[in-house]
């Protein structure tokens, strides 16, 4: 797909650029609100995109979260109100296309 829609997450330095990137599929059994992180302290500068029921509809996006303990230095953080009976689509890239090895926790 092409680049994310970074108007979701202005300020948080999404900074797509052609990133490489890995997608996750996650269906939900029950109505709650997740919390979805890239915090790993041995991982490297991750932009995180969340979209709901297909990989074109972007329902939220974010470059720099806070909030975690013992993350990098620059990691993702989203919190979504999921829907039961939905999928969605996790897209973790870098920041300015940076790569490496990394942890995502869905909580």
């Amino acid at each position: 797909d092409g680049e994310p829609d970074d108007s979701q997450c202005s300020g948080t330095y999404l900074d797509w650029n052609n990133s490489a990137d890995i997608w996750f599929k996650y269906q939900v059994t029950i109505d709650t609100t997740l919390h979805f992180t890239t915090c790993d302290n041995d991982s490297f500068d991750t932009s995180m995109v969340l979209y709901e029921n297909d990989c074109e509809n972007q329902v939220a996006c974010n470059g720099d979260g806070d909030g975690d303990s013992g993350c990098q230095d620059y990691y993702s953080a989203i919190d979504y109100d999921v829907t039961k009976g939905s999928t969605y689509y996790i897209r973790i890239g870098g920041w300015q296309g940076d790569t490496g090895v990394g942890t995502l926790t869905i909580e």
